[in-house]
């Protein structure tokens, strides 16, 4: 999950050119799913899917001890989607890498 979420502040941070696209499924939700029912129902679609591999990348975790148990593995990995797409909207407009890097270590710490 670390990886994902730096990976998603290298991306934001890249000389331009390094990351043209961002993530489409983000920019649409941002720019067309309020307003086009096909858009909005590919990208809960895609949302879900990232939803579902974090939420079974928590629970293994909770299941060999790396996240503490007791807790909604769903609730914890919706946390962490939440962040990594924050993170994936900061990077684009703030180049202060430690501060990102801090979003990061405080969203692992809670789980």
């Amino acid at each position: 999950m670390r990886a994902l979420m730096v990976q998603a502040i290298d991306l934001g941070l890249a000389p331009e050119g390094g990351d043209p696209d961002g993530c489409f499924a983000l920019h649409a939700a941002m720019e067309r799913a309020s307003c086009d029912d096909a858009v909005r129902d590919e990208v809960r679609r895609i949302f879900a899917i990232v939803e579902d591999a974090l939420c079974a990348t928590v629970a293994e975790g909770q299941a060999t001890g790396g996240i503490g148990g007791g807790r909604d593995a769903r609730s914890l990995a919706r946390h962490v989607l939440s962040a990594y797409y924050g993170l994936r909207v900061l990077s684009g407009v703030r180049d202060d890498r430690e501060a990102l890097l801090d979003v990061v270590e405080t969203t692992l710490a809670g789980l």
